[in-house]
């Protein structure tokens, strides 16, 4: 008798932006807007762009202290 062990696979260091998008629920377009001002940043695998998961963890917690801000009136809106 076989005995098969379900191992989980590794997480990702790195995802291609459609799964950026997918992952945050927001369309392509929007990451690839937020990668040209500045705000997510990326890697090149050749010509392919990645997005670290360091960079994904970064943009929300900047993207919460921002709404954060917000709310309590210590900024005026996003920028």
């Amino acid at each position: 008798m076989a005995v098969y062990v379900q191992t989980e696979a590794p997480p990702r260091l790195a995802y291609p932006v459609k799964d950026v998008a997918t992952l945050l629920s927001v369309s392509p377009g929007l990451i690839y807007k937020e990668i040209k001002a500045g705000r997510l940043k990326t890697s090149r695998v050749g010509s392919i762009i990645r997005v670290p998961l360091s960079a994904i963890k970064d943009y929300l917690n900047e993207q919460e202290r921002i709404d954060t801000a917000v709310r309590s009136g210590r900024i005026g809106g996003r920028r």
